[in-house]
């Protein structure tokens, strides 16, 4: 019996132990086969989020290919057959017939922002069509019911006037307005690099009417006296951007070869803000002084950032703020000329296309009117890291200083250190280009300027200087040059320059120089992964993973060619969590639904298909070896 008592008792112990270890084995192959489905279908699904992702980008990227390549088509195609119209001008002026040609063309054409034609006298008519975008309508203050704007200008001396006549869809006219005008078609960019028998394509700048970036397709015209040009605004291709499927889920980029963004489907967040002023109190002299000035042309340089640069030939910066705001405080009418180097608005300014320069440090051998400073940068010197460090001026002798093309400074260096051979560059950026690759041992600028310029385009290996001997000989301050002409309005401008309140100055502080805030929109694309995809054409038409700022980012290059361009680069940069937001959604759902089946079925399973029979089993086991007698 105490045999019997043994085995009873040692068979129940070991079914339940048989019990356990089946159904841990049960629970871990389940949970196994689970994870292997969810981890194959976590795969496979990223696998087709890639796959479809980078056919949609290239898709994309071929639709705004084609869609570019069009636009240029389209604008070289309308300017080289309008050209050859017999009866476009006649004498210095243009056809009655030819507004109602230019209206039909741009109705073909709806992309096409103005068809006009220049005269060698600079007499003006353009046709702007005001559907083109809603940016154009708005700067034009134009009525929701007008549909074309003429620019007109004409006459000489103090009788030259800029018109604005509006018309309806059926060019029949609606409103009118004319101010002073010094325009001279003839001085224009597009004007001045027009050929006969051929059409040139401007880089990008600033429309002079429209004071909205842009590029021209122009061509002389025969007899020499007129050049014909059609304008696309590049509000036209930035709303073609934002209207890709694509741009709500990331960030779409044409830009050039070394950075420079041409658009953008990025929204400017602050860039248009100003202070608020009050209004500076102008005596009555003063107010008939600055209604009888019309419209002042100011410069814009396009890569002196933050001071004075441009965005897509839109200007931007510090002083151009500044002006904006005296422009409020005053009432003074102003507009912005850009896409030309600095001594080429030098030269503008001299000629006097130009009614104020800035900044300047000084005159420049030029005669004007020059105003208080209005800010105050140090200077560095940059150089390459390895070097010995520079803490003199007087160390470059014998050495190559880079140095923008008709700075001031220049001169200043020549006068004091002669044996330092100055190497003239077209700006900051190709200075500090030329001491990263050895032509150059420095370059001299604003500290500011020269190292937001090495962060924009990702110049590394540099050593920054400000405190070296001899930059106190170097001018100080920036400053308005106003035409010598112009005396009072530098001494109006001097008034307001002391009236502005401190919180304004300190808003233009915190936007443009102040490290945590300034500068939100660079000039360039922001990602040094895509000037080096632009470059190397194994890594385009595909989608490359990436990390920025320390987050894992796919982005997408292509490379085209546009006719009459240097080469372009499109570009999607979009966050690995947003890229696979959907398929991350379907992978965890289907944890929570996987887990919720197997938490509802395992007991079920274990207790139907592993206990109940176990322990049918240990009871028969038991039966059989409880009815056995003992040998």
């Amino acid at each position: 019996m105490h045999w019997l008592d043994k085995t009873h008792h040692q068979y129940p112990r070991s079914a339940a132990v048989l019990q356990f270890h089946l159904s841990v084995a049960v629970v871990l192959v389940t949970l196994i086969t689970a994870a292997v489905a969810l981890g194959l279908h976590y795969y496979f699904s990223r696998a087709l989020v890639l796959d479809s992702v980078t056919a949609r980008y290239q898709q994309t990227a071929a639709t705004a290919r084609d869609y570019l390549s069009n636009l240029d088509s389209n604008a070289l195609q309308t300017t080289r057959v309008l050209a050859q119209y017999p009866q476009l001008v006649e004498g210095q002026w243009v056809n009655r017939a030819t507004p109602a040609l230019f209206a039909e063309v741009m109705r073909n054409n709806p992309v096409l922002y103005a068809i006009y034609i220049g005269f060698s006298n600079g007499n003006l008519y353009e046709l702007v069509n005001l559907n083109s975008s809603d940016a154009v309508r708005r700067q034009l203050k134009a009525a929701p019911a007008d549909r074309w704007a003429a620019i007109i200008v004409t006459g000489s001396g103090e009788q030259r006037r800029r018109r604005f006549e509006f018309y309806d869809e059926q060019l029949q006219p609606t409103f009118v307005r004319e101010e002073p005008s010094d325009y001279n078609a003839s001085q224009r960019l597009w004007y001045t690099s027009a050929q006969h028998g051929s059409v040139n394509k401007t880089p990008p700048y600033l429309f002079q009417h429209l004071q909205a970036p842009g590029q021209s397709y122009s061509t002389q015209l025969d007899g020499g006296q007129a050049v014909l040009a059609v304008d696309v605004a590049f509000s036209t291709l930035n709303a073609h951007l934002r209207s890709q499927p694509l741009s709500v889920d990331g960030e779409i980029f044409l830009y050039q070869q070394s950075g420079e963004i041409i658009a953008s489907n990025a929204e400017a967040q602050n860039e248009e803000r100003l202070p608020q002023t009050e209004l500076f109190a102008l005596s009555d002299e003063q107010a008939r002084y600055i209604n009888s000035l019309g419209r002042l042309r100011i410069s814009n340089e396009t890569d002196w950032p933050p001071i004075d640069f441009a965005l897509s030939a839109e200007p931007r910066g510090y002083s151009i703020d500044l002006l904006r705001v005296i422009a409020q405080m005053t009432g003074l009418n102003i507009e912005f000329v850009n896409g030309y180097a600095w001594p080429e608005l030098m030269e503008l300014f001299r000629s006097g296309e130009l009614e104020i320069l800035q900044p300047v440090l000084s005159r420049q051998q030029l005669s004007g009117a020059l105003t208080q400073p209005f800010l105050q940068l140090p200077y560095a010197v940059v150089q390459r890291q390895n070097d010995v460090e520079i803490n003199s001026l007087q160390q470059l002798t014998g050495k190559v200083l880079a140095i923008p093309s008709g700075w001031t400074v220049a001169n200043i260096i020549r006068s004091n250190y002669p044996q330092i051979k100055l190497l003239e560059v077209s700006n900051a950026r190709s200075a500090l280009e030329a001491v990263s690759q050895g032509k150059a041992d420095a370059t001299l600028d604003m500290a500011l300027t020269l190292q937001l310029t090495a962060d924009q385009y990702f110049i590394g290996g540099l050593r920054f200087n400000r405190q070296v001997q001899g930059l106190e000989l170097l001018p100080q301050g920036l400053k308005l040059l106003t035409q010598e002409k112009l005396q009072p309005l530098a001494d109006i401008l001097d008034q307001v320059l002391a009236s502005i309140r401190p919180e304004t100055w300190q808003f233009l502080y915190d936007k443009w120089l102040a490290e945590e805030t300034g500068v939100t929109v660079p000039a360039v694309v922001p990602y040094p992964q895509l000037i080096s995809m632009a470059q190397h054409s194994a890594t385009q038409n595909r989608l490359e993973q990436t990390t920025i700022n320390g987050q894992p980012y796919y982005i997408f290059a292509s490379t085209f060619d546009r006719r009459k361009s240097p080469r372009e680069h499109f570009a999607f940069v979009i966050s690995e969590q947003r890229l696979f937001a959907n398929s991350s959604r379907e992978v965890w759902l289907s944890v929570l639904i996987i887990a919720a089946l197997w938490l509802l079925l395992m007991p079920v399973i274990l207790l139907v298909f592993v206990l109940r029979p176990l322990r049918a089993f240990s009871r028969n086991v038991a039966e059989e070896f409880g009815t056995q007698e003992p040998g």
